[in-house]
């Protein structure tokens, strides 16, 4: 009876002590990644556009680190949310990583600005590349993107363009029309593309 009184409390003891070692592990990783945002005096702005820099030269791996130091250290409602996870998209898709990639782009599509550029960005990935059999998530979150920014018709020109490319006539269409009611500078030029995809 002793021996497995004695054998249950050392499995007990056993299993608490990697559950705590686990937490420590944990918290030191945690520590490790947010330390160097927290003692970094840059502002988030100033952050995001060295990263920029840095990945226009291609130093990926700096510009990933400042990237995510500067979504550590901005504000959800900035305009820098939207293009760290813009930046890691994009190196994502560079480094072939693309279930990551639709991780920032969803993140991205989410922050309190967005600009189109992120759609021409990682639109043949959804097109003819490895995420084509994921295409809904890409567009629902273009048609919330289109609707949530009306009046910036490029989103619904790149939108229509994309169904157009995808053979999806009529969903292309849609979305030229919509252009053309929200007062697109090139109506004309829609209203031709609407044309050729009704003959």
């Amino acid at each position: 009876m002793n021996n497995f009184l004695t054998n249950k409390l050392n499995a007990y003891f056993i299993v608490v002590g990697l559950f705590v070692l686990t937490l420590l592990v944990a918290g030191i990783l945690t520590l490790i990644k947010y330390v160097p945002a927290w003692i970094d005096n840059r502002e988030p702005v100033e952050l995001v556009g060295i990263a920029i820099e840095q990945q226009d030269n291609g130093n990926y791996a700096e510009a990933k680190k400042l990237y995510e130091r500067t979504l550590i250290k901005a504000p959800a409602d900035s305009p820098t949310v939207y293009h760290a996870n813009r930046g890691l998209m994009n190196i994502a898709l560079q480094e072939g990583k693309y279930q990551a990639a639709q991780t920032y782009f969803i993140r991205a599509n989410n922050a309190i600005v967005i600009y189109f550029h992120l759609f021409s960005d990682i639109v043949d990935a959804y097109k003819t590349g490895p995420l084509k059999d994921q295409r809904k998530v890409f567009e629902k979150a273009f048609e919330q993107a289109c609707l949530r920014t009306p009046n910036d018709t490029n989103f619904a020109t790149t939108f229509a363009s994309y169904y157009r490319d995808i053979g999806n006539n009529q969903k292309a269409i849609e979305w030229y029309q919509f252009a053309i009611d929200h007062n697109a500078p090139n109506s004309d030029i829609l209203q031709a593309e609407i044309n050729n995809l009704q003959s």
